[in-house]
Order: C-alpha cells, then sequence, then structure tokens
C-alpha cells in the first residue's frame, strides 16, 4: 500500500491506506516480485473503492504474503503489512496501534470479498 505524495505529508492518524497496485509490488506489503493475484469483490475503504472500476479485481501478493493468505495466518498478515509499512513510512510511536488496527481492518474486508476457487468455478458454469 503505498501513499500519495499528499497523502504522505498529512497527519499519520489520518492516513488513506488504500492499495495503489501497479501490479508490480505486493498489495499487502509492498515487497516485489508478485507471486500471486487474488480475485476480489470490489469493496470501500476509507470512502474509496479498492479497485478503480468494476465489481472485481486483483490483489497482487509477493510470495510471504501469499503463503500467509493461503495458510489463513491473518493475525501474521497484518503484522507483516505493519511491518514494512512502518519501515517505508515515517511513522510515530503512538500511529503504531491505530495502522494495526487499519492492517486488520482491511484484511478483514479482503477476506470477506476474495472471490475463492470455488466461486469462481460457480461463477463461470452460470456464465457458460
Amino acid at each position: 500500500m503505498r501513499l500519495s505524495p499528499t497523502e504522505q505529508k498529512s497527519n499519520m492518524r489520518h492516513l488513506h491506506m488504500v492499495p495503489t497496485s501497479d501490479r508490480g509490488s505486493c498489495d499487502f506489503c509492498a515487497a516485489q516480485p508478485i507471486q500471486w493475484l487474488y480475485p476480489c469483490r470490489n469493496f470501500s475503504w476509507q470512502q474509496r473503492n479498492i479497485f478503480a472500476s468494476g465489481a472485481t479485481g486483483f490483489w497482487a501478493a509477493c510470495r510471504e504474503c501469499s503463503e500467509l493468505v493461503d495458510s489463513q495466518q491473518w493475525n501474521s498478515l497484518t503484522e507483516r503489512s505493519l511491518r514494512e509499512f512502518v519501515l517505508n513510512h515515517a511513522s510515530a510511536r503512538f500511529d503504531v496501534i491505530l495502522l494495526r488496527q487499519q492492517f486488520r481492518a482491511i484484511h478483514e474486508l479482503f477476506r470477506e470479498h476474495r472471490i475463492l476457487e470455488s466461486q469462481m468455478l460457480g461463477l463461470k458454469s452460470k456464465a457458460d
């Protein structure tokens, strides 16, 4: 999750953490290279759609994050995302608590809107 220049200058407590992947980095932790793309229904986070257009899109994941998603280690995924975010952005110690809550919430929304393989097969069979 990357920040726009305006958002980088803003107070961390008003942070807009919306994934803006160019498919070159992980939507969870911003690492490279990408290992996997997860289909997902669109949803809103902080009054913004995750995907600019369309009802569905893809979340990109690096190897480490894809292993955490596949094994449903959501707390570990949140901690990895938080750790990488803090390493790449200036943040006050008290902001880490809020950031952790935000990462946990967005990962929960991803989990709720993720399209599993069985759901994709169902969608394909209905469309055929």
